[in-house]
């Protein structure tokens, strides 16, 4: 029987795990794991008080963002994906979302059909690019710096500067890459001329509408 309650410090070594087998490319560090400690939405489901699979969620208003889910590669093919979804979906009820939304790679065959035996809708498919942050420092290192560019990790301050720049922008799942610096900003004589999430291609899928 799974049990779900909030993620606890103590988790962090299971917690690690399963986010290594599930994101390799894109694992949280354990400063963001212990921001998203103060958060209601990061929840643990728990076998005999083993943590077997979480979920990292965001409710913004009617926007709820399901940020992450993954399940113990060991545990997995018992429907703990399904169990999970559904209590996303009533995390989110409980907050009067209106749409979820959430970001799957177009080769996660696996997430792409638990998604949509969850009832969720392919809204469009779009291209993003994965950069590292030390890779950024790379760049920082070997690149002679010039009046005319410049690169540099965002944060909540830039919201405004981002936003009037790019006005269809996403609002609220904005200020959530934000929160967790994930995008880089790349300023060219005063003007943005790229801005990319940590992201890489994924596929947008919403539910209740």
């Amino acid at each position: 029987m799974l049990v779900f309650k909030k993620i606890r410090e103590s988790d962090w070594g299971a917690y690690h795990d399963i986010d290594i087998e599930s994101f390799s490319e894109d694992k949280i560090e354990k400063r963001d794991f212990l921001r998203w400690l103060e958060s209601d939405g990061f929840i643990g489901s728990y076998s005999q008080d083993k943590l077997v699979g979480y979920l990292m969620l965001r409710a913004m208003g009617d926007y709820g963002n399901l940020a992450r889910i993954a399940v113990n590669k060991s545990e997995r093919g018992k429907g703990y994906g399904f169990k999970l979804m559904d209590r996303a979906e009533v995390y989110f009820r409980d907050r009067n979302v209106k749409k979820i939304e959430l970001y799957v790679e177009t080769k996660n065959d696996v997430a792409i059909s638990l998604y949509k035996k969850s009832g969720y809708s392919l809204l469009f498919e779009s291209w993003h690019y994965i950069i590292e942050e030390n890779f950024v420092k790379k760049i920082e290192e070997e690149t002679t710096p010039t009046d005319s560019a410049e690169m540099r990790i965002q944060s909540s301050e830039d919201y405004e500067n981002i936003v009037s720049t790019f006005p269809s922008i996403n609002k609220e799942e904005l200020k959530n890459h934000l929160l967790f610096h994930l995008f880089l900003l790349v300023l060219q004589r005063c003007k943005v001329i790229l801005l990319s999430p940590f992201l890489s291609v994924k596929v947008l899928y919403e539910s209740l509408e």
